[in-house]
């Protein structure tokens, strides 16, 4: 049983990014349950190619939208935040469209993170702080893996390293000496 299934078992980083997450942007007009799926989806991709893991225990899926938590790991721990106090959660309307927030009710246990991880998870809220959800949707739309993926489908974190980018020499440089590198080191 995940802890996602067991509120009980709740994975204490990915609940205190969730509330960081929505600590550094529930002021902003842009902010609701869109932008918070993508920020953490772009933190998680982020980890995952800087230190091979992500932040959280989520499997992002495709939605309409773009990549998202698994709904149900999403909705289950944030229903375990709600009861517990931790968020509230508010619906709006913005530009005609109902928009839900997730609003923090304490400060963060920062502590549950390193500090190569909170530089991570800055830079990735900062560049999409004042992003529109639809701004922040159509660019998920471009990613390769989003546009190949069906509704529901999951968007392991080595899609992230997909590219349309035509193949460069450096590139073909770097994928030999990878290769030879790896060849002598199997050959001792």
């Amino acid at each position: 049983m995940s802890f996602f299934e067991n509120p009980s078992l709740v994975d204490h980083k990915t609940k205190e990014l969730l509330i960081y997450v929505a600590s550094k942007l529930h002021s902003r007009p842009t902010y609701g349950a869109t932008v918070l799926n993508k920020v953490l989806y772009f933190i998680d991709c982020e980890s995952y190619l800087r230190t091979g893991k992500p932040v959280t225990n989520f499997t992002y899926v495709k939605l309409a939208s773009g990549p998202a938590p698994k709904p149900t790991q999403f909705l289950c721990l944030m229903n375990a935040l709600v009861r517990s106090g931790d968020i509230t959660e508010g619906v709006t309307e913005r530009f005609g469209k109902t928009q839900t927030r997730h609003i923090p009710m304490r400060q963060p246990v920062l502590s549950q993170f390193d500090s190569d991880e909170l530089v991570l998870i800055n830079k990735v809220i900062n560049s999409f702080c004042t992003k529109s959800a639809a701004d922040i949707s159509n660019m998920t739309h471009q990613l390769i893996a989003w546009k190949f993926a069906r509704i529901n489908e999951e968007l392991p974190f080595f899609t992230c390293l997909l590219t349309s980018k035509p193949i460069s020499e450096d590139d073909i440089r770097w994928a030999e000496d990878s290769i030879s590198k790896f060849e002598l080191m199997s050959n001792n």
